[in-house]
């Protein structure tokens, strides 16, 4: 990922021309930002649809889901550890 978006950057051109859908990607290109990082509003995020979810369905779930357990830094540590701000991370 962190190689992907050093071609995002340094070759948006090229970048832009990947793909199927490369039209919607030039009328669009200017309204996405590239980033690597790993934020705690991620967590949220997910939690917050977790959450959403569970009051949808049937008999809603109560077992707490701890995304943490999902999520593995190492890689990510090793190339950019400043891209890393969760908690537990």
């Amino acid at each position: 990922m962190v190689r992907a978006h050093g071609f995002i950057a340094d070759k948006p051109d090229e970048a832009r021309a990947i793909g199927a859908e490369s039209a919607i990607f030039e009328r669009e290109w200017k309204d996405f930002s590239f980033v690597v990082e790993l934020e705690q509003s991620l967590i949220v995020n997910l939690e917050d649809q977790v959450r959403w979810m569970r009051k949808r369905m049937p008999g809603g779930g109560t077992m707490a889901l701890d995304f943490m357990n999902f999520i593995h830094t190492d890689g990510l540590r090793a190339v950019r550890p400043e891209a890393i701000g969760v908690r537990g991370g």
